[in-house]
């Protein structure tokens, strides 16, 4: 009886030290170094930003591969202007006279077919056996310098509160910013002035400037013209005042077209100013 009540005694004592609570080797949590783990994240996320900016200022890169909307020709119809035909194709109305022997711009026929594409560029076939044209240079107009590897950045060409956004007021095409009269109009981007007169009505004494193969920018209703056709102007020069009022206000009509279709001009412009 005795020896059998030791050995439970002893069974008791093993499976004591047998439970996991009991043993003196413990276990504990592994520690981790969170500092790195911050540091690769702030890196990660300054990386995404200019990764992010890298890509909008991608968006302005004039790139000859960018898909070219426009057709090869167009048909004149009843009131068409050769100055309203080329704005909406992004080319000079010279350019068109030239390319389909019209000797008076300002005299075009309904009906008529103008071609879009210089007729002295050799096509190129490509591999599925379709005519492409090459990207054909301005004839007669010197072009800016820079090339299609440089961004375009753009500057407000007057100072003032919107009078109409982006898709409002009367002209949807551009942006009304309020002024004074004879203010100074400056331009947005440097470029080569391709049209400097009254050729749209809607439009008043107008100014487009040229600033790459696909960039053009519109300076409307003025009072005065200070550029000729064919000149080169900076960033920043002076090219007109502001004109006449409408509604009692003073207005610059403006706007930034690529390929000739308008684009928003406050996504590109300084949003600071």
């Amino acid at each position: 009886m005795f020896l059998t009540l030791r050995a439970i005694w002893f069974l008791f004592l093993i499976s004591l030290l047998s439970i996991p609570g009991c043993s003196t080797s413990r276990n504990t949590a592994p520690i981790i170094d969170r500092t790195e783990v911050i540091s690769k994240n702030i890196v990660k996320t300054k990386k995404t930003i200019k990764q992010r900016k890298k890509q909008k200022d991608k968006s302005l890169l004039v790139d000859p591969r960018n898909k070219d909307w426009r057709p090869l020709t167009y048909t004149v119809e009843k009131g068409d202007t050769l100055t309203e035909i080329a704005l909406n194709h992004g080319l000079s109305y010279r350019e068109l006279a030239k390319w389909n022997k019209i000797p008076d711009p300002n005299v075009i026929e309904v009906g008529m077919i103008l071609k879009l594409t210089s007729p002295f560029i050799a096509p190129l076939e490509s591999k599925k056996g379709v005519v492409k044209q090459k990207p054909s240079a301005i004839s007669g107009v010197k072009q800016p310098s820079g090339g299609p590897s440089k961004f375009l950045k753009w500057i407000w060409p007057t100072t003032g509160q919107m009078v109409y956004e982006f898709g409002e007021g009367e002209n949807t095409k551009g942006i009304g910013i309020a002024g004074e009269s004879r203010q100074s109009v400056v331009a947005s981007a440097p470029g080569v002035v391709v049209y400097s007169g009254n050729g749209i009505r809607a439009y008043g004494n107008m100014i487009i400037i040229r600033h790459n193969a696909n960039y053009l920018s519109v300076y409307a209703k003025n009072s005065l013209l200070m550029v000729k056709e064919g000149q080169s102007v900076a960033q920043g020069q002076k090219i007109s005042e502001i004109g006449r009022p409408e509604n009692n206000i003073y207005q610059l009509h403006f706007e930034i077209r690529r390929l000739g279709r308008p684009v928003n001009p406050t996504k590109l412009l300084p949003s600071n100013s």
